[in-house]
């Protein structure tokens, strides 16, 4: 592995799923039950146990909410049931959570897990630029064990023989399958399971999710299918409403277009460029992901709509 990439990985699994990044003094999140044991758990089940009931499986379209934060979904549920979240309060961590559990002989069992810090924005290229350079820096099974490890750490799942998915859309995002044990309630005897462990981006908020069932095919093509849809319907973009960095660019076409363009003011051209690649690089010291690097970019457009203001006429 390449130290100098480690960090482009860190950004993107701890920001989702330890919240590190974000405020690295906090508390772990109590997030819900999610009953997925290792496969090397005894399978004996108590003597009161009792089979979980089958439940009708359904795809709905539905609208995780954490407060100011919503992400909308198409999610397998039961019958009637809704999926059980957790908004972060207090010192928790900045990252709510959601999961949804359909039991019987073949469970289904899926975990979403969002940045909920308000003012949290990943402009879509940073993201695609960050999966590129973490594919880059390692090997495919140091990838997928390290994945591997931020799921045991953050959801207490341990896979085993984890592996990178390479059919689409999974194949171009960090995700990992492996197998797992599921146990739904104390002392029931353990399911194998199939489950993945993907990380994307949702509305610009780095996203985890976590699916399981009883199948690796139907694992792999559900999660697809889960995964499709958050990116369809919470698309990403470059740069939110009302940003500093947009009113920037704006204000440096209007400055060119009234100075009779590039080729009649080339100084203008050059400082503009100068302070592009001076951005890249007084910014490359916070996390690639980071909130730090987003508002180090802000903070700098707002200084040169200073310089291009004070500009004469």
């Amino acid at each position: 592995m390449q130290a100098s990439k480690t960090p482009a990985y860190i950004a993107l699994a701890v920001a989702v799923a330890a919240g590190a990044i974000l405020s690295p003094n906090k508390n772990q999140v109590p997030t819900p039950h999610l009953p997925v044991a290792p496969t090397s758990a005894p399978d004996t089940p108590s003597p009161a146990s009792e089979p979980a009931p089958e439940k009708t499986l359904a795809w709905h379209d539905t609208t995780l909410t954490w407060e100011n934060v919503r992400v909308r979904i198409n999610a397998p549920l039961a019958t009637g049931s809704s999926p059980d979240c957790h908004t972060p309060t207090g010192d928790e961590n900045e990252v709510g959570t959601c999961v949804g559990i359909v039991s019987g002989e073949k469970p289904v069992v899926w975990k979403i897990s969002t940045v909920t810090q308000r003012d949290r924005f990943v402009p879509a290229r940073w993201f695609i630029e960050a999966k590129k350079d973490i594919r880059q820096s390692m090997s495919a099974d140091q990838l997928a064990a390290r994945v591997k490890a931020d799921g045991t750490l953050t959801s207490s799942i341990s896979l085993e023989n984890p592996g990178l998915i390479d059919l689409p859309p999974l194949k171009g995002e960090v995700a990992i399958a492996g197998q797992a044990g599921y146990r739904p309630t104390q002392g029931a005897p353990i399911a194998p399971m199939t489950c993945v462990l993907a990380y994307i981006l949702a509305a610009n908020r780095p996203t985890q999710l976590f699916y399981c069932s009883a199948e690796r095919d139907t694992a792999v093509n559900d999660a697809s299918r889960m995964v499709a849809s958050i990116q369809k319907m919470n698309p990403s973009i470059e740069l939110p409403r009302g940003s500093i960095q947009g009113m920037e660019r704006t204000a440096y076409q209007r400055r060119l277009k009234k100075s009779g363009g590039a080729a009649s003011n080339p100084a203008l051209v050059s400082a503009e460029i100068d302070y592009s690649a001076a951005t890249r690089d007084d910014c490359r010291r916070y996390d690639p992901i980071s909130q730090e690097r987003f508002v180090c970019y802000e903070q700098r457009a707002k200084a040169r709509i200073d310089q291009i203001s004070a500009l004469p006429d």
